[in-house]
């Protein structure tokens, strides 16, 4: 009789995990030391792999800045998911992004503001996010989508520098919290139209 033999799952699931070890320990590196701190020597060692695994997914330090960056801009896109709306947390993540990991949005900063505005693809996305709520209604009288993901954008700005301005991790921490609240109630008096007002 012949033994069956279970296949372990692809090796694209395996490398997707490690991909992704891989750049959560550059974020980590890039928030902590900033860009400069950013090795396959240092990535390699805080993520426990070895040199040569870094090299199989990235084939240089460039190559290895550009996924990280497009990494971020996933984390941030993620949060113009139209099907959870403009979302009560959202408000808080990107401040609290400003805490954890500061050179991480000074980064995107840098990149939207060092570019056209028209083939950044984070200010698509935010472009195309309200774009669908004011399809759906959910935008103030007279907002202009553009506009309104504009402002979001500025906000996050402004969260960065508010949280910037604290010194200890729990004054910054209570900073973003704090921020958070002003970012919900400016956007929902001028920008959206609070949840209980959405047809």
């Amino acid at each position: 009789m012949t033994e069956m033999i279970t296949r372990r799952p692809t090796r694209r699931s395996d490398g997707k995990k490690t991909v992704d070890a891989l750049l959560d320990a550059g974020m980590a590196i890039w928030s902590e030391e900033g860009l400069p701190g950013i090795t396959m020597n240092a990535v390699a060692e805080r993520a426990q792999k070895t040199r040569g695994t870094v090299y199989h997914h990235f084939s240089d330090r460039a190559d290895l800045i550009v996924a990280l960056q497009k990494h971020v801009d996933e984390r941030l896109s993620a949060m113009f998911d139209i099907s959870k709306a403009p979302s009560r947390d959202d408000y808080l993540v990107v401040a609290g992004i400003m805490v954890d990991s500061p050179e991480l949005l000074r980064s995107c900063f840098h990149r939207m503001l060092s570019h056209d505005a028209g083939t950044d693809p984070l200010i698509a996305t935010a472009r195309d996010h309200y774009r669908e709520v004011a399809a759906r209604d959910w935008l103030q009288p007279g907002m202009n989508p553009d506009h309104a993901a504009m402002i979001s954008i500025a906000m996050w700005l402004a969260a960065s520098l508010a949280v910037d301005l604290k010194q200890t991790p729990e004054e910054r921490r209570a900073e973003a919290r704090a921020f958070a609240a002003t970012f919900r109630s400016v956007m929902e008096k001028a920008v959206i139209r609070p949840e209980s007002e959405r047809p």
